[in-house]
């Protein structure tokens, strides 16, 4: 989603002689991942910039206003901000960094030791929390049950921030909230899909699931895990798109919801994913799937989008899909093997075609982010500046016109005085004469950003990145010969894909 900067005209209202400058620009676009901050050295000396790269433990800074990068050896710095570049460097890659090492993991185990904790059980809802989740339902939950749960929702927070892509799982302040509910009408009451085993919304960044879609025994007033029913993959599939909420908007959606099928067929157990075996995954999802028909020999045959088409399918025409029944399950099938094939039989098999989409999709969003921001914090200073010019500018007007008035005031006098008579001796001294009203010293210049940008126009375009890195994957080939090496890498599996076209009723 582009944000845009706005910038207002200039206000110069007249007051004794002065033009006063004063520029609002509002932010119209998330926080960035780097802003602007104070970075001191070991000898308290200090300059506002934000960090836009490091290299053998030297970081390099762009200092606010002029825009100048400087490197600083990390080891000059104080414990803090080294603290900070130890954590920027966990997370973060600027824009522009090389892209991060490839390869595919084999498996994934996330930490099982965390706890399961029962927050409170007033009003009829049932509140649990996890590390990274809190768990509303309207109705008790057995401990097994919230631990299997929860296993699946950790387990695949950590896939999601640990995959080589960099798809970070952001959960802001708070936990990720889930909302469970015993009877299927009230999840449609609060805004699920009839026939969906969960699903995502992002406005109240919230996912919903009703109890019957997972595989649970009601005992008495409790619902328990029931291990023979229970399918774990409506749940990963949510989850993904709820780690992944920052990139829905800047992603096409054959990418975010291939992602969401994807995991969501990764084989797993308590709290591994075991991408080893992943085309048994797949393979258990198409057969599951309307669209497939299982053929001699152990062969899977099913009906899928072009690339091109299915890149080609826009938000609005998806969810026509989804709600209206018409072809959804090609969509989402398409999607997931999409991603299969670039994950798995692109190239080498190691997701480089794939690591480099989402990378340089994700370095343009936060190029354009930081650059939103540097904007708006260089405007903000350069605000306060000029106030702080045009005050001192005014305060020594007011001085002028207070020592002009004394002195009229003593002149006055004095004239009273030799008008009365008064002897030359007893008359008041009025003193100097003030002296010609003060000049207004130079006027702040603007930073250099906002020089070279004086509309407030973002220069980064992420859908039009976003449409050249999609190009990219298809390297120097057309559609149709994607398509063929799509048939000979999936051939090599025993699954045959036969290219179909979506229905005109999705349309």
């Amino acid at each position: 989603m582009m944000g845009n900067l706005q910038g207002a005209r200039p206000l110069l209202p007249a007051h004794w002689a002065v033009w006063f400058f004063f520029c609002i620009c509002t932010l119209l676009a998330p926080a960035a991942d780097l802003p602007f901050r104070d970075w001191t050295d070991r000898d308290n000396n200090q300059v506002r910039a934000r960090m836009v790269g490091w290299a053998d433990n030297v970081v390099r800074l762009r200092l606010l206003f002029d825009g100048k990068v400087i490197e600083m050896p990390e080891a000059n710095l104080i414990q803090a901000d080294r603290d900070y570049v130890a954590a920027w460097r966990q997370q973060f890659a600027p824009a522009g960094e090389a892209m991060p090492p490839g390869g595919w993991p084999r498996e994934l185990v996330a930490p099982d030791d965390f706890k399961v904790d029962e927050i409170s059980s007033t009003g009829g809802e049932f509140v649990y929390q996890t590390p990274h989740f809190a768990f509303r339902a309207d109705v008790k939950l057995a401990p097994s049950l919230i631990r299997e749960y929860a296993h699946i929702f950790e387990a695949t927070h950590h896939v999601i921030g640990h995959l080589p892509m960099r798809i970070s799982g952001e959960k802001g302040e708070g936990r990720f909230g889930v909302r469970m509910f015993k009877r299927h009408a009230d999840f449609l009451a609060a805004g699920g899909i009839a026939g969906s085993g969960g699903v995502y919304l992002p406005a109240a960044r919230e996912i919903l699931v009703p109890l019957s879609s997972l595989g649970v025994r009601v005992i008495g007033e409790q619902v328990a895990f029931n291990p023979e029913t229970f399918d774990p993959a409506p749940l990963v599939h949510e989850i993904t798109h709820q780690l992944m909420h920052r990139w829905l908007d800047i992603f096409p959606i054959w990418f975010c919801e291939g992602m969401a099928e994807y995991l969501s067929s990764v084989p797993f157990e308590t709290n591994r994913f075991d991408f080893q075996r992943i085309e048994d995954g797949i393979k258990d999802h198409l057969r599951r799937s309307e669209g497939a028909t299982a053929a001699s020999g152990g062969w899977v045959v099913v009906d899928v989008l072009g690339p091109e088409e299915l890149m080609a399918v826009s938000y609005r025409r998806w969810s026509a899909a989804v709600s209206n029944g018409g072809g959804a399950g090609l969509y989402y099938r398409s999607g997931m093997l999409l991603v299969y094939f670039l994950a798995h039989m692109e190239g080498k098999g190691d997701a480089e075609a794939l690591i480099r989409y989402f990378h340089e999709t994700r370095g343009s969003e936060l190029k354009r982010e930081r650059y939103v921001t540097e904007y708006n914090q260089a405007v903000e200073q350069h605000r306060r500046d000029l106030l702080a010019w045009a005050e001192a500018y005014n305060k020594a007007l007011i001085l002028h016109r207070m020592e002009t008035v004394a002195y009229n005031q003593k002149v006055e006098v004095y004239n009273q005085q030799v008008r009365a008579g008064f002897a030359p001796g007893e008359r008041i001294d009025p003193g100097a004469r003030p002296g010609a009203p003060p000049e207004p010293t130079q006027k702040p210049k603007p930073p250099t950003i906002l020089e070279e940008n004086p509309d407030g126009n973002v220069p980064v375009d992420v859908k039009i990145a976003e449409e050249e890195a999609r190009n990219r994957l298809f390297g120097d080939r057309s559609g149709a010969e994607l398509w063929s090496a799509m048939e000979k890498a999936f051939a090599t599996r025993k699954i045959r894909i036969q290219q179909v076209h979506a229905p005109d009723s999705t349309s």
